[in-house]
């Protein structure tokens, strides 16, 4: 077979690059969309139920602050402070870190099992301390899907991989040093961050247990304490951590990496 044409020969090297170049830039395709891929695995993917007072907005902070956690969604109920608020402070918090967006869900305006109270007299009446925020985003930023049908999604969407933090039950309540200083007033105590911070790294928590527990919803004087059963009494299977002491060193570099 007689070579072609020095224009066949130049046409067909012209082909040959071509396809040189497609391979070798659906290689390089390939292994970006793997590396997101194992990334995106690699991450600690959270659903975080909040009723945005102060100590919930630390915890979001601390969340966002984390390169290995990712926040599909912020889902918003009463408590610290009325819904209308949570839903504002919740937008609020994540403006600031220039998160808006993380979808935010609204939730339930009032407890399922218990009358409607909030801790307006601890957090402040808006939940944030009352400090003025002018520029604070409109609620027309918040998701049309409620809350409910959102974790119900995002959970199917991200099966065996998503933790959902509803309102954060790991519990620092019950140590010494937590009752030494509610008691005594000397400072402000946030829960909701030690429990956000034991749930994105578990070498946090350095004494804890596991025991059935009940919260009081309808007490008079101890509404919302929580009932520990060493005792058994209330048969359950399932169990709460209760953390009793935290790496305070480990926790105070992740609130302030969440300032920075």
């Amino acid at each position: 077979q007689s070579a072609g044409s020095p224009t066949q020969d130049h046409d067909r090297e012209i082909i040959k690059e071509f396809w040189r170049m497609k391979f070798a830039l659906l290689e390089t395709i390939s292994l970006q969309v793997f590396n997101a891929v194992v990334e995106h695995r690699m991450k600690k993917q959270l659903i975080i139920d909040v009723d945005t007072g102060v100590d919930d907005a630390m915890a979001i902070m601390v969340a966002l602050a984390n390169p290995d956690v990712e926040i599909l969604g912020i889902t918003c109920c009463h408590g610290n402070t009325p819904l209308e608020n949570v839903l504002k402070n919740t937008l609020r918090v994540l403006k600031v870190c220039n998160r808006l967006d993380i979808p935010v869900y609204r939730g339930c305006s009032k407890p399922l099992l218990a009358r409607k109270q909030h801790a307006g007299d601890y957090h402040g009446k808006d939940g944030l301390g009352d400090v003025p925020d002018p520029d604070a985003p409109g609620l027309d930023l918040l998701q049309k899907k409620k809350a409910v049908q959102a974790m119900i999604k995002l959970v199917n969407d991200n099966a065996g991989e998503v933790s959902a933090l509803l309102n954060m039950l790991l519990m620092y309540s019950q140590s010494a040093d937590y009752k030494k200083e509610i008691t005594a007033g000397t400072g402000f105590n946030s829960c909701d961050v030690y429990a956000l911070a034991a749930a994105i790294d578990d070498t946090l928590i350095t004494e804890s247990e596991e025991v059935a527990v009940a919260v009081e919803l309808e007490g008079t004087y101890t509404r919302g304490m929580m009932v520990v059963d060493y005792i058994q009494k209330l048969k359950k299977d399932h169990k709460a951590i209760i953390m009793k002491k935290v790496d305070l060193e480990k926790l105070k570099q992740m609130l302030t990496n969440a300032l920075k």
